[in-house]
């Protein structure tokens, strides 16, 4: 039986290759599939390239990619249509249809499928209704909130004209976007977690200066700048220093705004790690991880975080909630109410290792083990089909 599924990054054809360059979706990432469908058609942007990429390859014997044209949103009016009429010719190609949103292929490919009356499933891995919020922040706030109903409507359609979908957050994701059956709706989170990365320590939280870890892209809507700003209100209030990992557009405006708040010399920007030993090594050696973003699914590197039995302060979006505890949680953007939490948790080292023990017990939960075991369940019964049919 053939699955196809849909993928929202760009990917690049080097002669008969297919080559992922985030490297999103290959070292075990059709696993899950491959268990319960024989093979799996891949659809995703591409664009040629000349020379060999310098990262791995997507396609195998089980693994067909399937390109259609690389565009950008809706610029590139061409290449956009292109990419959609591409879609339609995967029509009736496999026997269980499984997208990936939100996302433009996601909903390429479900336009074509209703049109064909062709039954679909859906897989949430993200929300976006938070990422307009996001991205159109500094907007007036009639506009931002119209926006962001507008993609938030639109994509609530394509899950409900769906069979069932299987979000990345055990609650939030799936009970704001429900499938045409809810009763085929789960919740479990895509992180990937390797096994070296569990690890169990003890730390010194009364040691100073405490060591703050914050870990994504330097981009716009991952916060950066709320959490200076949060310090520079705080700044006297104890000794510390902050490792910015990562990297992004947004750096040379970061670094300007620490400069300019006065909190430069306490600011480490570390630039990008190499996933793996690298980045654990540096968890390892925090005290306090903060996540800032305006807005996330189940963001692994709180997993991971948690994981090397670091505290977490983080924004209340996406299934945060789910995995933290009230008190060490923010309103995206709210530079008073993180500093409120910082303040009340980095002076307390009592509190510092109940949240250590905390977080590394209920990580465990997020094992590739069980949750690998979860999503072939859920796949398993995807292949044998669901009954009634959803209605549209």
């Amino acid at each position: 039986m053939i699955l196809l599924t849909t993928h929202e990054a760009h990917y690049l054809k080097f002669q008969d290759g297919y080559y992922d360059p985030a490297n999103y979706t290959v070292g075990g990432y059709f696993d899950d599939m491959l268990a319960v469908f024989d093979h799996v058609i891949f659809v995703g942007r591409c664009k040629e390239v000349n020379d060999k990429p310098d990262c791995m390859r997507v396609d195998n014997e089980r693994v067909t990619f399937y390109p259609i044209r690389d565009f950008c949103g809706y610029t590139g009016f061409l290449s956009h249509s292109l990419a959609f009429w591409g879609c339609r010719k995967l029509v009736a190609k496999a026997d269980r249809y499984w997208l990936q949103g939100p996302g433009f292929v996601a909903s390429m490919m479900a336009f074509w499928l209703r049109k064909a009356d062709i039954p679909y499933y859906v897989h949430i891995v993200g929300d976006p209704e938070d990422v307009a919020k996001a991205k159109t922040w500094h907007w007036p706030r009639f506009l931002s909130c119209a926006v962001s109903q507008h993609y938030k409507k639109r994509f609530q359609k394509l899950v409900r004209c769906s069979r069932g979908a299987l979000s990345v957050t055990e609650l939030y994701l799936k009970n704001k976007y429900p499938s045409g059956i809810s009763k085929n709706d789960q919740g479990v989170s895509d992180v990937r977690l390797p096994e070296e990365i569990f690890k169990e320590r003890s730390r010194d939280f009364e040691q100073r200066p405490i060591r703050l870890i914050i870990v994504g892209a330097l981009l716009q809507y991952k916060g950066h700048d709320i959490l200076l700003k949060a310090l520079s209100k705080i700044n006297s209030q104890c000794v510390w220093r902050l490792d910015i990992v990562g990297d992004g557009s947004c750096r040379p405006a970061l670094e300007k705004c620490a400069k300019n708040l006065g909190i430069s010399e306490k600011v480490d920007f570390c630039g990008r790690l190499k996933w793996g030993k690298n980045l654990f090594d540096k968890l390892e050696q925090a005290d306090l991880f903060i996540l800032s973003s305006l807005t996330e699914g189940m963001p692994r590197v709180v997993l991971e975080a948690m994981a090397k039995s670091l505290p977490v302060i983080a924004a209340d979006v996406g299934g945060i909630s789910e995995v933290l505890p009230s008190d060490v949680l923010f309103k995206a953007g709210d530079v008073d109410g993180l500093a409120k939490v910082i303040s009340k948790t980095w002076n307390h080292p009592a509190r510092l290792k109940e949240l250590s023990q905390m977080n590394y017990k209920r990580v465990q939960d997020f094992r590739q083990v069980h949750l690998s075991r979860i999503r072939r369940q859920w796949l398993q019964r995807m292949r044998n089909g669901w009954q009634p049919d959803s209605e549209c």
